[in-house]
């Protein structure tokens, strides 16, 4: 079983993360030194048995946005959600001359009413 995270454990992961800051940057944001974030990463990697950055990312992302973590109604919506916005990839690559308005960067609300008449 691996050991939880403190909540700056947790706000330096996701520092590293989402806004792709480096020890350096966490260290002068966070108003600490930088050996002190140096040997909070290195408590994380160990807690997770982690290696690299590229790990360390990984898991977060692993973590965060885990399927099976969702509940049973998020996993419906995000199902859907990803079901419609298939849909409408199809038919706006079927459909050239809508792919050209959204291309051209003409596609407006009027011009699709007119296309879809």
């Amino acid at each position: 079983m691996k050991a939880e995270l403190t909540r700056r454990e947790r706000e330096i992961i996701e520092l590293i993360a989402l806004d792709h800051l480096v020890a350096k940057q966490i260290a002068d944001l966070l108003l600490i030194s930088l050996e002190t974030v140096n040997g909070h990463i290195k408590n994380i990697k160990s807690k997770l048995n982690l290696h690299t950055q590229s790990e360390l990312v990984s898991y977060y992302y692993g973590q965060r946005f885990n399927f099976k973590n969702l509940s049973p109604i998020w996993r419906k919506a995000t199902i859907v959600s990803f079901i419609v916005a298939i849909v409408i990839i199809s038919i706006i690559l079927a459909d050239s001359k809508l792919a050209d308005l959204l291309k051209d960067g003409a596609c407006n609300i009027q011009s699709l009413k007119d296309h879809l008449k």
